[in-house]
């Protein structure tokens, strides 16, 4: 019996041993970096607005009246010029609102959003290149469609930053550098969904998970049976 435990016991260990040390890296990695960082805060920053009541011609109020069906309003910078957002309640795609003019802003074009991307911009790099994604087949795999459409700034700095610049706000709607996408790949090995990293608890994952709690089990009894077969020849000396 001890025979034929060893034996699964050895093959079953054999079949889950990689994974166990890739869920021994994946797992070191992820727990070790810290999450802010992964996320790209320390690449940018987000400065505060301040706007005098004399710098802002055109008063919150006359925006509320002008856009009965908002939803929200608020006062935001874009590029260091203050701007109202407006959601409106019959549109998924926001508005912005000169705070001098009152008048409607056009989407940000290319040229702004560089502008945008390096004035938020904390690391050390120059701008490669700028891209319109537009299209979910646009999008790479670090990027949610939700996002779209943006402009992807690319720049040439260590890890390789890249700003997502909304095409619709000019706000930078994430972040991605190298660290967040080792980060991505520790977690598309981790849960066995190499895929996009999006289906927990996929069959892979299942089939390693019960296979090693199967090893352990049996791991367990060889344990037990060798102490007590210990136990039992100091007993008989």
């Amino acid at each position: 019996m001890v025979n034929v435990v060893r034996r699964y016991h050895r093959w079953l260990m054999l079949f889950v041993a990689l994974q166990f040390l890739l869920w021994a890296v994946s797992g070191l990695y992820m727990v070790s970096m810290d999450i802010h960082y992964i996320h790209g805060e320390s690449l940018v920053n987000t400065p505060a607005v301040s706007v005098a009541d004399e710098q802002r011609k055109t008063r919150f109020e006359t925006i509320v009246q002008a856009y009965p069906n908002a939803e929200s309003v608020t006062l935001r910078s874009l590029a260091g010029k203050p701007v109202y957002q407006v959601y409106l309640v019959d549109s998924s795609t926001p508005l912005l609102i000169a705070t001098d003019t009152g008048q409607p802003l056009t989407q940000i074009s290319e040229q702004q959003a560089a502008r945008i991307a390096v004035r938020a911009f904390t690391g050390q790099g120059n701008i490669e290149s700028v891209n319109s994604l537009v299209q979910p087949s646009d999008a790479p795999d670090e990027l949610s469609s939700r996002h779209l459409p943006v402009w992807q700034v690319n720049f040439d700095g260590t890890f390789s930053p890249t700003l997502y610049v909304s095409q619709y706000t000019g706000a930078i709607v994430t972040v991605r550098h190298h660290p967040w996408r080792w980060f991505d790949w520790m977690w598309r090995l981790h849960i066995l969904d190499w895929d996009d990293g999006a289906t927990l608890g996929n069959v892979f994952f299942l089939i390693f998970a019960f296979t090693g709690l199967a090893g352990a089990l049996s791991g367990a009894v060889l344990s037990y049976c060798r102490i007590c077969k210990k136990d039992s020849q100091s007993e008989a000396l």
